[in-house]
């Protein structure tokens, strides 16, 4: 899992609008370049707990790499 540090907008076809703060998860951990040399990583947004869902709209799309932070599995005991 991973969390968006960065707001993103997406400019070409294939890729995704994430906002900071979203949770994603990482489906092709292969990087593939951008128009500008950037690696990006196709994901998937995570709907929130309770939540419906995306509202329609696209849930997975390429992202640029810095805009994603892994988070580790936090386990309550």
């Amino acid at each position: 899992m991973c969390l968006v540090v960065h707001d993103f907008a997406a400019l070409s076809e294939g890729e995704l609008c994430v906002q900071r703060g979203q949770q994603v998860e990482v489906l092709d951990p292969s990087p593939s370049v951008g128009g500008g040399g950037e690696p990006f990583v196709l994901v998937r947004i995570v709907a929130a707990a309770g939540g419906g869902g995306g509202g329609g709209g696209q849930d997975e799309g390429l992202v640029p790499m810095a805009t994603i932070k892994q988070v580790p599995n936090l386990r309550v005991s």
